[in-house]
């Protein structure tokens, strides 16, 4: 008899435990989008400094001035559940509103450091002229070396760097030394 309630109680607390398993599923679908419409900088994963983040939002102001085309960096610790880098990286860049509305030609940076993953992607209205290839290139050279010695802070720079010196390129813009800076 006493082992009959037992195992009515075990099961109901088995299924009381399923339950809050259950619940706890959308939570670990996916990260949730944080961004600032002021900010080119969202570091969650806390991995860079104070300057590189003051350096990214500076230039990239200066940048949205000149042409309208913004580049943000967005940082994670990992993607949780079954979301992609590439379906995280689309929710972020259209939360984040990155370049002009007319011309969508922002360029979003975004660092995964517990999955050990990056991508970069760009607005429609750079598609063209700095494609995907572009992109993958770029993270390779310059993203990839520091980021697998875990020095993000070196790697982002390098990285915003390229890319805003692509963007200006695109738009006749002279860069007058404001990303030649090297980690």
């Amino acid at each position: 008899m006493k082992l009959k309630t037992f195992a009515r109680r075990a099961a109901a607390a088995g299924a009381v435990l399923a339950a809050l398993m259950l619940a706890a599923l959308p939570a670990l679908a996916a990260p949730k989008v944080q961004v600032s419409t002021t900010n080119a900088v969202a570091d969650h994963a806390d991995i860079l400094s104070d300057e590189t983040e003051q350096y990214v939002n500076d230039v990239s102001i200066k940048l949205s001035d000149a042409c309208g085309a913004q580049i943000g960096v967005y940082t994670l610790d990992e993607l949780l559940g079954s979301t992609t880098m590439e379906g995280f990286a689309y929710d972020v860049f259209n939360a984040w509103g990155l370049g002009s509305d007319d011309l969508d030609n922002g360029v979003l940076l975004l660092l995964s450091i517990g999955d050990d993953d990056y991508q970069c992607m760009q607005g429609r209205g750079l598609e063209d002229q700095l494609p995907t290839t572009t992109l993958s290139r770029i993270l390779q050279e310059q993203l990839e070396p520091d980021f697998a010695a875990r020095d993000y802070d070196a790697g982002v720079r390098k990285t915003f760097n390229t890319l805003y010196n692509q963007v200006c390129g695109i738009y006749g813009l002279k860069t007058d030394g404001a990303a030649d800076y090297n980690a």
